[in-house]
Formats: structure tokens, C-alpha cells, sequence
């Protein structure tokens, strides 16, 4: 890969993780999200409040979810730049986290467009909906400092 699609790729990059940034915090409102103690109705009426908004952000999110992924193909490109000669485990390594990293932004996305969608089904199934969002967001955490601590 030539240095000049490199650059292109982190550009990309850059730009598509600033507009999912964007869309999370303005259209999602989910920083911070919801109290985890809210009861099910409660959570729900803030679907129902903020449906165009949770939709639009779904929408954009599903376009940029998966903006880390340029980056990482490029972090995969260097690593292998450095282990010619060798198995390359390590480049391996930086490309399926890259992937399970991005896709750890694209999934919460994705549950919350689907309580957006159909806001006035049933509490309990929009609070579901909701809630496998979050998690599908707080647990991934661990894919965001692996892959960091890795790139240094």
C-alpha cells in the first residue's frame, strides 16, 4: 500500500469517526447515556421524545460505524512493514481486532436504531433493545485499550 493511500485512509478515518462522534452525543444523546436504574417505561418515553433524532443517528452511524477500520488496515500495513521474514502473527493480530473494534462502535448503533424504530412496542422490549446498546458498547471497552496498548 502506497504512503499516499495510507494518509487517504487515516483522512477517511478521521472524518467518518468525528461525524459517529457527532451523532452520538448529539442525535443519540447516549454521552452519558440514560441511568441504568430508569424503569422500562421511563426508558421507552425517551424513545418515543427523541425517535427522529435516534433514527437519524442510527442512520449515520451505519454509514461511519465502521471508521476505525481504515485506520487499523494502515496500523496492519506498518506492523507487516516490521515483521517481513517472519510469521506475521502480529499483523494478523491488528487486523481481526481492528475489525472486532469497529464493530464494537457499529453494534450499539444498531440496538438503539431498533428501540428507535419501533418506540411504542412494549416497555420491556424497547428497554431490551436499549440496554443490549449500552452493553453492546461498555463491554467493548477492553478492544478499545488492547488495541492501543498494541499500536504503541
Amino acid at each position: 500500500m502506497s504512503e499516499r493511500s495510507q494518509i487517504a485512509l487515516l483522512w477517511v478515518s478521521i472524518v467518518l469517526t468525528t461525524i459517529w462522534g457527532a451523532a452520538f452525543v448529539f442525535l443519540f444523546r447516549m454521552m452519558p447515556p440514560p441511568a441504568a436504574d430508569w424503569p422500562a417505561e421511563q426508558v421507552r418515553d425517551f424513545y418515543i421524545t427523541h425517535q427522529t433524532p435516534m433514527l437519524w443517528g442510527a442512520t449515520i452511524n451505519g454509514w461511519t460505524g465502521m471508521a476505525l477500520l481504515p485506520m487499523w488496515a494502515v496500523i496492519a500495513t506498518q506492523i507487516w512493514r516490521q515483521e517481513r521474514g517472519r510469521p506475521p502473527v502480529w499483523t494478523i493480530v491488528a487486523s481481526v481486532a481492528g475489525l472486532m473494534m469497529s464493530m464494537g462502535l457499529a453494534a450499539p448503533a444498531f440496538c438503539w436504531g431498533a428501540a428507535a424504530f419501533h418506540p411504542h412496542r412494549s416497555a420491556d422490549t424497547v428497554a431490551l433493545a436499549h440496554d443490549f446498546g449500552v452493553l453492546a458498547l461498555d463491554t467493548t471497552d477492553q478492544l478499545f485499550v488492547f488495541n492501543i496498548a498494541r499500536a504503541e
